[in-house]
């Protein structure tokens, strides 16, 4: 997880980490911050992020979520 991590920092400008825990050193998760005045920015930048962690080839994505929490006015 680190590695992913730290790969995944150096290449966006996003908030990352390992949000859980697990007693399993071959399972964790991770989540990501993206931050952004146009929704359709932030969306390709979630898609770019997805992407890129898949394509480390570090370990298999087994499922992703993502959430736009938008405040104030509509994006």
């Amino acid at each position: 997880m680190r590695k992913v991590i730290e790969k995944t920092r150096a290449k966006f400008n996003v908030s990352i980490v390992e949000v859980e825990q697990s007693n399993l050193w071959q399972r964790g998760r991770i989540g990501f911050v993206v931050a952004g005045v146009r929704q359709d920015h932030v969306s390709t930048a979630i898609e770019s992020v997805h992407e890129y962690i898949e394509s480390l080839y570090l370990g298999e994505v087994i499922d992703a979520v993502s959430e736009i929490i938008v405040i104030g006015d509509g994006v």
